[in-house]
């Protein structure tokens, strides 16, 4: 019994892919080094529970996706077009739709992360203020109902899915970490979030590529379903040298330290691999290649912004 319920929990975690965390944490450090930057303020069983809440926000809403998606099918039919999705993270865990776990016990592990999220959430409200509660419901809502109806930002179109992605991995986390730590607001955690914010949107834009016509079947109104592969692809490296130029911008208002330009070493080669790969229609696979690079420099821009913030 012990170790089919150990079996359970792992499958759980397969399926909200909790191997993408740093995407979801990454944001809280941000605003607790932008808060000891411009504070010296630094309380660290705050940071320390913060970063626990957000990873079981962040794996909630990853298996609520999963469990929405794979009710609609997008997940089935990527697999149908491309088997070589199977086992990437890219369209799902392929926990729901390998039989491993059953819609119920995933919205059961949907119940479970959420729940410790909450709890924790709670916590923060009594030690910091109303405030704190008040940006973890609005990150709830919008992780839940990316996908979920009667909403689903990530169906609907207009690009309501990608904003929600930048408010739910840019402004909100940060500025509540940094408000968590300091007891106060400023502009300058929103405006810094922008880069590591907009790196994540990039996230999502390139696995759209990678599944586009699943999610043209399965009614998920994604910018490449809408406007097509070959000029989301041209969107998708502005929106690369965006990033980098927003932390230029950031450092000549004195919003972040001028050592944060040290990311712009990795510009050239984000952006180029991006031009590279927009010139053809790229194969899921180059398409997922790809992806992972993205993954990659989102995590080196964003250590490096906080080392910046730090030293």
């Amino acid at each position: 019994m012990f170790h089919s319920l150990r079996s359970k929990i792992c499958l759980g975690f397969e399926l909200a892919r909790w191997r993408y965390f740093p995407v979801g944490i990454l944001p809280v450090i941000l605003g607790a080094a932008i808060a000891w930057h411009e504070d010296s303020a630094l309380i660290i069983w705050k940071l320390v529970l913060t970063v626990i809440g957000i990873f079981f926000a962040h794996l909630g809403a990853n298996a609520a996706n999963d469990c929405f998606d794979y009710l609609s099918g997008v997940d089935q039919f990527a697999y149908d077009n491309a088997p070589e999705l199977k086992g990437s993270g890219v369209c799902g865990s392929d926990i729901l739709t390998s039989g491993k776990l059953t819609i119920r016990e995933g919205f059961a592990v949907v119940g479970v992360f959420f729940l410790i999220a909450f709890v924790i959430a709670i916590v923060l409200t009594i030690t910091s203020g109303w405030l704190v509660f008040i940006l973890a419901i609005a990150g709830f809502v919008l992780g839940l109902f990316y996908c979920a109806p009667p909403i689903a930002f990530g169906y609907i179109g207009y690009g309501l899915g990608e904003l929600a992605i930048l408010l739910t991995f840019g402004p909100l986390p940060v500025i509540g970490s940094y408000y968590i730590q300091t007891g106060h607001l400023s502009w300058n955690p929103v405006i810094a979030s922008l880069p590591i914010g907009l790196y994540t949107v990039a996230i999502v834009f390139n696995q759209h590529f990678a599944h586009a016509e699943a999610d043209k079947a399965g009614g998920k109104l994604t910018p490449v379903v809408v406007l097509g592969e070959k000029r989301m692809r041209r969107v998708s490296t502005l929106m690369l040298i965006l990033i980098y130029v927003s932390i230029v911008i950031a450092v000549c208002f004195g919003i972040m330290p001028i050592y944060a330009l040290i990311t712009l070493t990795l510009a050239p080669i984000i952006i180029a691999s991006s031009v590279r790969i927009g010139r053809t229609p790229a194969s899921t696979a180059a398409s997922l290649l790809f992806l992972f690079k993205i993954v990659k420099f989102n995590i080196l821009t964003g250590i490096l912004i906080i080392l910046a913030f730090i030293v």
